[in-house]
């Protein structure tokens, strides 16, 4: 009977050992994300920390600044990811097996698309299959300085202007610029501006061939728009003056010249303003991005979070990255300003000024044509890279060579890398 006794105590004090430990079992996400500046991890943190708040026993692993091509490696190595945030087309990821479809998750735990922009819903989809979900988009405006302008006795920027616009006013800043021209008090118009060439022409992306339209229509068309912008970065300053200028004042980043005052006008995508914000000494508006007038289509890009295809806990992961997703997540992502938030109830509560014009970039989403700044072409960050590494590039932009020399070197290398998105 003892034996019995003591026998029974063993077995009723293991199984209450084992259930406290399977009570105990914490379960560990890995996440990457290429985010690396304090601002940016401060929010992911605030997210995170709330997230594991509210789902005891579920731990997120942050992976910071961290390259697409960490991610890539990582996923081919088995191991070491649920979850990633990525900038690229998420379909150069679906098609290399990368990620998973997250429709049945949807089906099961929900998700109502209802409450984002659509333009951010289609950035993530494929044939009804829904990647990711969506967090953030870029709209483009431009900055300027008011203070600045009204100084100097220059206009302020229209609301809304195309590129022959854009062209005229770039020349008065820089006939304002050359009357005090020293090097080291001189006002540039602006440092630089991104003019993307699908979205320049639209027609020279062909989503079947995966290549660029060859025809003569197209590259006639692209070319006189290539000699319009060279005529552009003519009145802009060479970029190793500004970096020169940047570094001996010890600034850094996209916004340093035009928070120095020594630019009148700022490329300003949403995510700049969360460095924009912190400007105090002058007084400071945004205005729309630029057009092509014949085809008023603008660019919009997007961030999202995608559950890696070797998640050993991808139900775990979906409840992670909805939960960042929504309201719960997007408040804190929005009010903090990096970039627009997709959750359209968090963007219109939160994305408030300053700066006054900030409903500019929500109006561009509601209103304006768009085009994804990476177009549905795999290998097109690559064939980026390739060729701005190439001196045609920066050549380009000083006019060392001509548009003509550039447009036929950028169909060459196209030619060799981009190919077509094949997977249903």
């Amino acid at each position: 009977m003892e034996t019995f006794k003591t026998l029974f105590l063993i077995m009723s004090a293991a199984a209450l050992f084992s259930c406290a430990a399977k009570k105990s079992k914490i379960i560990t996400l890995n996440y990457m994300n290429p985010e690396s500046s304090p601002n940016q991890l401060v929010i992911m943190q605030k997210i995170i920390s709330r997230f594991e708040k509210t789902h005891p026993g579920i731990k997120i692993n942050v992976i910071t600044g961290v390259r697409t091509e960490k991610i890539y490696s990582t996923i081919a190595s088995g191991s070491g990811l649920d979850v990633f945030y990525g900038y690229e087309n998420i379909l150069d990821y679906y098609e290399r097996n990368a990620i998973i479809s997250l429709n049945p998750y949807i089906e099961k735990f929900g998700f109502n698309q209802d409450e984002y922009f659509p333009i951010s819903i289609q950035m993530v989809s494929k044939n009804h299959k829904i990647l990711g979900l969506p967090i953030q988009l870029k709209t483009d405006c431009i900055g300027y300085n008011k203070t600045l302008l009204e100084k100097s006795g220059l206009p302020l920027p229209p609301l809304s202007w195309h590129m022959d616009e854009f062209e005229n006013y770039i020349k008065k800043l820089y006939a304002a610029q050359k009357a005090n021209a020293d090097k080291y008090n001189k006002i540039y118009p602006i440092t630089g501006i991104p003019m993307p060439r699908h979205i320049m022409t639209p027609q020279i992306i062909d989503e079947i061939s995966g290549k660029l339209n060859t025809s003569e229509k197209i590259k006639k068309e692209l070319l006189a728009k290539l000699i319009q912008e060279q005529r552009i970065w003519s009145y802009l300053p060479p970029r190793t003056e500004t970096r020169e200028l940047a570094s001996t004042a010890g600034a850094s980043g996209t916004t340093a010249i035009f928070s120095m005052q020594r630019a009148f006008l700022q490329y300003a995508p949403a995510w700049t303003l969360i460095d924009l914000g912190k400007i105090r000494d002058f007084d400071w508006d945004v205005t729309e991005g630029i057009y092509w007038k014949d085809n008023e289509i603008v660019p919009v890009s997007d961030a999202y979070l995608s559950i890696a295809a070797i998640s050993k806990y991808p139900e775990i992961a979906y409840k992670f990255i909805k939960f960042y997703a929504s309201q719960s997540g997007a408040g804190y992502f929005a009010a903090s300003k990096n970039g627009m938030s997709a959750h359209i109830a968090s963007t219109k509560k939160f994305f408030i000024a300053p700066p006054a014009n900030i409903n500019t970039y929500i109006t561009i989403v509601e209103t304006r044509k768009m085009l994804n700044t990476r177009p549905p072409l795999k290998n097109w960050i690559q064939f980026q890279r390739t060729f701005e590494g190439t001196s045609y590039g920066e050549e380009f932009y000083t006019g060392k060579v001509s548009a003509q020399k550039y447009m036929e070197e950028y169909y060459k290398t196209s030619s060799g890398i981009l190919e077509p998105f094949i997977r249903e």
